[in-house]
């Protein structure tokens, strides 16, 4: 028999490698940068980093997510359409008080393919005036852990402030599922986006 501690911890390590299979196995909830019609998987979180950004995203409740970057960045994610052939959802998003997000984004599968396509207006909080933000993504399935996928943003307006200048790129990159953990790579066109990476490690939260 087991000691108590380790009889614990290997329950604990059972129920988050469960819930990482979960997570392999679905749909992306997110492209690289931006989000898909999915929704995470249910009492769920993510603690990672992209580029040297602290993120957390975490879904308390079904079809409910909460995405934080300290100490500047906020967005709220709520599906209220997922099936096995698609996904809708809205949310909203403010960046360092300065700028409100509205999106919808809806993610259907086509063949071995989920497929993205989604709207979102931009809002200056200090200036007036708005515009639109597309963008497109691809994700398929080279073998269970690993996946190809591809970004594409089109901005109608252009801003100086980081990360929002010249927002229309494109990247195309991998991520790979090991165990707990995320981790993604990709190569771009915009200055910041010629090198993406982060890594995210997934937690099982309590029922």
């Amino acid at each position: 028999m087991l000691p108590a501690d380790v009889e614990e911890q290997a329950r604990v390590d059972s129920v988050s490698m469960s819930k990482a299979d979960i997570v392999r196995d679905a749909p992306g909830s997110s492209l690289f940068v931006l989000p898909t019609g999915f929704a995470m998987p249910a009492r769920t979180a993510y603690l990672g980093v992209s580029y040297i950004l602290p993120t957390m995203t975490v879904a308390a409740f079904d079809r409910i997510s909460l995405t934080v970057i300290p100490p500047f960045f906020i967005s709220a994610k709520f599906t209220p359409i997922q099936g096995d052939g698609g996904a809708f959802s809205i949310g909203g998003s403010m960046f360092a008080a300065m700028y409100l997000f509205f999106w919808g984004v809806g993610t259907v599968r086509i063949s071995e393919v989920f497929t993205t396509l989604g709207m979102m207006r931009v809002y200056h909080t200090m200036e007036d005036y708005s515009y639109e933000w597309l963008f497109f993504g691809a994700e398929t399935k080279i073998c269970p852990s690993l996946r190809a996928m591809i970004e594409i943003s089109y901005a109608t307006e252009s801003t100086e402030e980081f990360p929002l200048s010249n927002p229309t790129y494109l990247l195309i990159g991998l991520r790979y599922h090991y165990r707990q953990s995320i981790f993604e790579i990709a190569s771009g066109e915009q200055p910041w986006r010629r090198f993406w990476i982060s890594y995210a490690l997934i937690l099982s939260l309590p029922q």
